[in-house]
């Protein structure tokens, strides 16, 4: 790492426009600031080129860390370059600036309320004394729908304070002194996944849910199909069962139909092939009824 510049100001306090202005080169590489992102007693921070979301592969016990992320493909509309976060996807959203902070000033970066308005949960960060690089604000979209982030939109405001003096040590990664910077997760099951939303038991999705599942919405609406899909079984086996018994007695049945004057006149034969045909059709609005009611009974008895 290049030796981090000095500020001439020996004062303690935050920076003023004034002072951002007049430092702006000693707290950023050349190219990457600009001077109207200059507000009052901050510097507001720009969406760069890499903004990475988590991979969502993991096995149980397996530690969690960056590498677990990867870069989101840029789109573009009308608008501009964009992305897209998914609901309840963890995104890293890295700056257009490369911050090169002097040995005696930090630097506490707040997001903007408007990540918030939209429904994501960004942190608030902070910069060492001599950090050189490009800072990330990490987010999660706590909303019901994909939000779209513009390449080069404001996401913070960066606060400058210098210190009465510089820093015995500056800035160096948590790796390279040992600090540990991975947390160990021990994923649910993905019962979101349609295929096994479709195979799960009802003992499986209640599982989920008390693991406290962040999709309750999804596993809501695959109860409700699973429900329906068991509703529409039942009424083909109670159609299949009505079916069955009227061939069964289909002599008996036969035998008092004829003795209709209307219906004695037909030719056995045609008769039984066009009750054959429409049996099936006169039996599923009754058959879906009954399954229905029977299926809503069996489920007000678990619940």
């Amino acid at each position: 790492m290049a030796p981090a510049r000095q500020s001439s100001s020996a004062s303690s306090s935050f920076l003023t426009d004034r002072d951002l202005e007049a430092d702006l080169s000693n707290l950023f590489r050349d190219g990457t600031a600009d001077r109207s992102a200059i507000r009052h007693a901050s510097y507001q921070l720009r969406l760069g080129d890499v903004v990475k979301v988590s991979s969502g592969k993991s096995n149980d016990g397996e530690w969690h860390h960056l590498d677990d992320f990867q870069q989101l493909r840029w789109q573009s509309d009308e608008t501009g370059p964009f992305v897209e976060i998914a609901p309840h996807q963890v995104a890293l959203l890295y700056t257009k600036e490369y911050v090169t902070l002097p040995d005696n000033m930090m630097a506490f970066i707040i997001s903007r309320g408007l990540l918030f308005s939209l429904g994501l949960t960004p942190e608030n960060t902070y910069a060492d004394p001599g950090f050189q690089g490009t800072l990330y604000i990490t987010i999660v979209n706590q909303s019901q729908g994909i939000i779209r982030l513009y390449k080069h939109m404001p996401l913070a405001r960066m606060f400058v304070f210098r210190l009465a003096q510089p820093v015995g040590q500056s800035y160096v990664a948590g790796t390279d002194i040992g600090i540990e910077q991975e947390l160990r997760k021990t994923p649910i099951r993905r019962v979101w996944h349609p295929e096994e939303l479709r195979k799960a038991r009802d003992s499986v999705i209640e599982e989920a849910i008390r693991k406290g599942c962040s999709i309750g919405d999804l596993i809501e609406q695959a109860i409700a199909r699973h429900r329906s899909l068991a509703a529409r079984h039942h009424y083909w086996l109670l159609a299949l069962t009505v079916a069955l018994l009227v061939l069964l007695f289909w002599p008996v049945i036969s035998s008092l139909l004829s003795r209709i004057p209307l219906l004695g006149r037909v030719p056995k034969e045609l008769f039984t092939t066009v009750v054959a045909a429409l049996l099936p059709f006169l039996l599923k609005p009754l058959g879906k009824k009954l399954g229905a009611v029977w299926h809503g009974m069996r489920s007000r008895v678990k619940v």
